[in-house]
């Protein structure tokens, strides 16, 4: 398992202090789905080149990137979870329960940030 190291927020962004409502977070969740998508396209492209190759043996950094995007899919499934038990358009989102469903900093930032 590979295990967020970055600690508080990376480069200093702040979790924002205002509760954000469910759209913005949905349109963050929507943001957050297609840079995975994106991700899991690299990762293909460096598995199905190193099939080619024939060697058999991933490198660290590709199985880092699978590790970080099972974490960041997993967080992405929770705040999506609480976000449908009231997807109400007016609904604020309490920010400590949304941090709390993503340890991974930078993905944090990316979807709580204001």
């Amino acid at each position: 398992m590979i295990v967020d190291d970055q600690g508080g927020e990376p480069d200093g962004a702040p979790v924002p202090w205002h509760p954000p409502g469910a759209l913005d977070v949905l349109d963050a969740c929507v943001r957050e789905a297609d840079r995975q998508a994106e991700m899991l396209s690299r990762i293909d492209k460096a598995l199905g080149c190193a099939l080619a190759s024939g060697d058999l043996r991933p490198g660290l950094p590709l199985l880092q990137s699978i590790d970080l995007l099972r974490q960041e899919s997993q967080a992405l499934a929770r705040v999506l979870r609480i976000v449908a038990e009231d997807p109400s358009p007016d609904r604020r989102l309490d920010v400590a329960q949304l941090s709390g469903c993503i340890p991974v900093a930078r993905q944090r930032a990316r979807m709580l940030a204001p």
